[in-house]
């Protein structure tokens, strides 16, 4: 079908053909590629039948202003290395945890610019802090004084005590002790 993927595995390869035709493919691409058009099986393939695309990402639901990016929001799409635009991001990990800064529609590319590093503790939310000494292990619940991005320092306060402590942010919600 047009659009769809074809790989290497799904061909035939015929060594014999009638017809030398200047429009054969007599290479197949290294590249992801998809039909252009309907194929038919035992017909040979030309090269305005194929087109050579990347796998990118888009957003699978609307994505708002500020949401951090998770794994369930975005998919991957075949978009034509002909395509206009900027360049679109092709591995989820590259912004999985970053914070979106516009809407993005259901559907729409997704592009670097797209994106900034997520406050990943955000003040007065409550943080997880893990303090680790050898084998001993301490969780402590406290309020973020300030916000944080991972890797950054950030000062919390011990809601019982009400000491402040400064913790290093691991991921959403949680930070790890100095």
């Amino acid at each position: 079908e047009a659009g769809e993927i074809i790989r290497l595995v799904d061909l035939l390869i015929e060594r014999r053909i009638k017809n030398s035709l200047a429009q054969l493919v007599t290479e197949w691409p290294q590249q992801t590629v998809i039909a252009k058009t309907l194929l038919n099986p035992g017909v040979p393939i030309l090269k305005n039948h194929i087109e050579i695309v990347e796998l990118v990402l888009v957003a699978k639901t609307t994505i708002v202003n500020g949401q951090v990016i998770t794994e369930d929001l975005v998919e991957s799409r075949p978009e034509p290395m002909s395509a206009y635009g900027p360049k679109g991001l092709t591995r989820i990990e590259e912004i999985i945890g970053l914070e979106a800064t516009r809407t993005i529609r259901a559907g729409q590319k997704l592009n670097v610019s797209d994106f900034v590093a997520a406050d990943l503790v955000r003040k007065n939310e409550t943080v997880r802090l893990v303090i680790r000494r050898g084998a001993l292990e301490i969780t402590v619940e406290t309020i973020a004084m300030e916000n944080g991005k991972i890797g950054q320092q950030v000062l919390l306060r011990n809601p019982d005590s009400g000491k402040e402590i400064r913790g290093i942010v691991t991921g959403r919600y949680e930070a790890r002790g100095l």
